[in-house]
């Protein structure tokens, strides 16, 4: 509906760049949306331009995953060794694959005593 204002209405916005025609706007949305939508990509913009604030949901989606995960290698360990692999996995994420938000994900999964 936004790409097609443009065109219909004549509208014009600062961004994203618009194309001349609606056909290679199209093309151009297409071609940004196969590319935003694969979550582990690892290059290109982290959003999409048509609407900026879907860029959390990679971020989010890939988290979800970390935090499952994590769920799924510590459900059988005592408290002590989930709570240490917890720990161990936050600073694995933040200090050396450089994901914070899988960290900030993690921390979030402590529930506080038991």
């Amino acid at each position: 509906m936004y790409m097609t204002s443009w065109h219909l209405f004549g509208v014009w916005t600062v961004s994203p760049e618009h194309q001349p025609t609606y056909r290679e706007e199209l093309w151009n949305w297409y071609k940004e949306f196969k590319s935003f939508s694969f979550v582990f990509r690892t290059g290109g913009e982290g959003w999409f331009t048509y609407n900026f604030p879907t860029w959390s949901i990679p971020v989010e989606f890939k988290g979800s995953i970390a935090v499952y995960t994590a769920l799924m290698a510590f459900s059988r360990c005592t408290k002590n060794a989930r709570l240490l692999g917890q720990l161990g996995l936050i600073f694995y994420f933040m200090y050396i694959a450089d994901g914070w938000y899988a960290a900030m994900f993690i921390a979030g999964t402590y529930s506080g005593p038991c």
